[in-house]
């Protein structure tokens, strides 16, 4: 081994041993979210149904009688521990969206309306079957028709 080769060997082991002492000395940068994890900032959440409501009204839960049966909807509510309440089989593409841990968007048309649930249900592509999904009046955030 010549004397040149010695020093290659240092440095290269000065440049690892460096690596190895800056890496574990690197933080990640502190962002604004929500300390609850997975939980979506409120302007992620408006993007989201904005882009879905466009040229909708917004109605209270409260407002909402049976004359709105049948009306096209987008329902924003939070979703309850353990998940949206979506049993198999999965919903139509489009009908949920998750953003989150915390809110759930459904869009479909009013099926039916009782005193604590609201009803919403989207066709299968190509067939004549729905997806039926309740959603809890108390989870409910906002509800959109189509004007």
């Amino acid at each position: 081994m010549k004397s040149g080769d010695l020093s290659l060997y240092g440095w290269r082991g000065t440049l690892v041993l460096a690596v190895l002492i800056a890496v574990p000395g690197c933080k990640r940068k502190e962002t604004d979210r929500p300390s609850e994890a997975g939980a979506p900032l409120p302007a992620d959440v408006a993007s989201v149904r904005d882009a879905l409501v466009s040229g909708m009204e917004v109605v209270t839960p409260s407002e909402l009688t049976e004359r709105h049966i049948g009306q096209p909807c987008v329902v924003t509510a939070h979703t309850p521990p353990g998940g949206s309440p979506v049993g198999p089989p999965p919903p139509p593409l489009g009908m949920v969206r998750r953003i989150g841990r915390t809110t759930t968007i459904y869009k479909g048309q009013i099926e039916s309306i009782s005193a604590d649930r609201l009803t919403v249900r989207a066709p299968y592509p190509g067939s004549d079957q729905y997806k039926i999904i309740e959603v809890p009046r108390a989870h409910i955030e906002s509800v959109h028709l189509s004007k």
